[in-house]
């Protein structure tokens, strides 16, 4: 009989590309937690949904904050701006630009359901950023009617994707959560 255990285990490493975060993790196959699941039980739904947003976004990628010059900048002009109030942005939010999904240094660290429920947040994203493009969301997301005013369409935005997170963890954690 096959060795199923190392199947599983090779199969549920992190499934991101090359030059993006580190494979490294290695998740043992538990049938009896999977028993119900709708997914292969030794692939997790997070490995599953990353498999899906590829498919769905080619160029998709998952890239840490803390390894992007972009978001290392981001984090310095807000702790400028905000005169040094804003000093969490490379360590507490995931963020989405494009189709590159920047998370912070503790994802891999996640259990894979918990990025599963923050990764159809950002699938959101994904999908607002294929309908109106990068300068539009910008634009839409960023400055209008600018970030000190009431901020339209990024509430708007933000809405649509946290009742994906709220759908998404009732999927995985029951209703009552």
């Amino acid at each position: 009989m096959p060795d199923d255990a190392g199947r599983c285990a090779k199969r549920n490493r992190s499934a991101h590309g090359p030059g993006d975060l580190p494979v490294g993790e290695v998740l043992p196959c538990n049938r009896a937690a999977r028993a119900n699941s709708r997914y292969d039980r030794c692939v997790t739904r997070y490995d599953a949904l990353v498999e899906t947003l590829r498919a769905e976004f080619p160029g998709f990628r998952i890239v840490r904050k803390d390894r992007s010059p972009l978001h290392k900048a981001i984090h310095y002009a807000l702790c400028a701006l905000t005169l040094g109030r804003m000093t969490s942005y490379l360590d507490a939010f995931q963020t989405t630009i494009g189709r590159t999904i920047y998370v912070t240094s503790d994802w891999d660290d996640w259990d894979p359901d918990r990025r599963y429920v923050t990764l159809r947040h950002e699938a959101v994203h994904l999908r607002q950023f294929r309908a109106f493009s990068v300068p539009g969301m910008a634009v839409l997301y960023v400055l209008l009617p600018l970030p000190m005013g009431l901020a339209w369409f990024r509430a708007s935005f933000e809405k649509a994707a946290y009742a994906e997170s709220i759908r998404a963890a009732a999927e995985v954690w029951g209703h009552a959560y």
